[in-house]
């Protein structure tokens, strides 16, 4: 039985993939959606372009499309991409979007994931054993190129700092790089954590232009991740942490800095029983956080951490089992159930 029936209204005609960025699907993904010919036999009309950007003529095809919608009681879908998508509100539809802070989601919007790559597809999937205490890993983009870049950040910042007096919300708009530089700077300096920290003063595309030097830096990445207990995972320039994801399809425990954040899927599933979320605002109890949490577990329940991480990832947050998963919940029970 399909999950759902989705009728497809492409802006301009045709569309980038809402799902893999343009790519084209790995073949060990398994959609449980069919795409109808009319929306009279469907249960949604998808317009399944990633917008970054809202156009006047974007928002036109829009109206035409739920107005088109509304006389056969169907419900429009749009999906928002990109860093900035809290910035994009838009009423009359359901948005799938993978960037918003808590304090200003709608009801009308659904958290997605992003597009992650499965690391263990096709592969028997290899849980670490405890050691003597616990790695964090982080290969990553927290480091100045220039004096420039830094007296920007402090600027940026100072701004955010002063907002936040008025509206404390206004704290977790702050750059991605403070909350990396903050958390990475707590752990390396305590003796009980074993801290595999790879800094980079630039994005790993913009500091590596070729191919062969893009492939270095993805792999000096991956081993990164697989090698490490925990990976920090604070947000981006969007807030919400695509590192955050890639930790769970390797089956290793994120330590998300919650900079108020919604998860995709959080009436569904229980993340508490595989992450490690710490509140931006207690970052300073980040070590002992860890530390804790490390000595508790046995090393049966340590894999299981693990092992659950890496489940709910194929279960859930991989592209194909999420859309599966949610256009069933929305046809189902509706929005609010997501």
């Amino acid at each position: 039985m399909f999950s759902a029936k989705l009728f497809l209204a492409p802006f301009g005609g045709t569309h980038r993939s809402i799902l893999f960025g343009g790519r084209p699907a790995p073949e060990y993904f398994r959609f449980n959606f069919e795409v109808v010919q009319t929306l009279a036999e469907a249960d949604f009309a998808i317009i399944p372009n990633a917008v970054r950007k809202v156009s006047p003529e974007f928002m036109e095809h829009v109206r035409r499309t739920v107005a088109y919608a509304k006389t056969l009681d169907k419900k429009t879908i749009v999906f928002i991409s990109g860093d900035l998508g809290y910035r994009i509100h838009m009423d009359g539809v359901l948005v799938f979007k993978v960037s918003e802070y808590a304090h200003g989601k709608r009801k009308n919007e659904i958290m997605s994931p992003p597009f992650v790559e499965d690391f263990w597809a096709g592969a028997q999937f290899e849980p670490r054993r405890k050691s003597a205490r616990p790695s964090i890993g982080f290969c990553g983009y927290a480091g100045f190129p220039s004096l420039a870049t830094r007296v920007k950040y402090l600027l940026r910042n100072s701004a955010f700092d002063a907002a936040a007096l008025a509206s404390p919300h206004w704290g977790a708009h702050k750059r991605g790089i403070y909350f990396r530089r903050k958390a990475v700077g707590l752990l390396r300096r305590d003796p009980r954590i074993d801290a595999r920290f790879t800094i980079r003063g630039a994005f790993f595309l913009n500091a590596a232009p070729t191919p062969q030097s893009r492939d270095s830096a993805r792999r000096e990445f991956l081993d990164n991740l697989r090698s490490a207990d925990f990976s920090l995972a604070p947000k981006g320039d969007g807030n919400y942490s695509i590192r955050f994801f890639e930790a769970l399809s390797m089956g290793r425990i994120p330590i998300l800095i919650d900079t108020d954040m919604v998860l995709p899927l959080e009436k569904v599933i229980d993340y508490s029983k595989f992450i490690v979320r710490v509140p931006h605002t207690e970052m300073h109890a980040l070590p002992d956080r860890i530390a804790t949490l490390y000595g508790s577990l046995s090393d049966e329940e340590f894999m299981n951490m693990q092992k659950a991480a890496r489940d709910t990832f194929v279960q859930y947050l991989r592209q194909d089992a999420f859309y599966n998963t949610a256009f069933s919940i929305l046809r189902d029970r509706g929005p609010e159930a997501l």
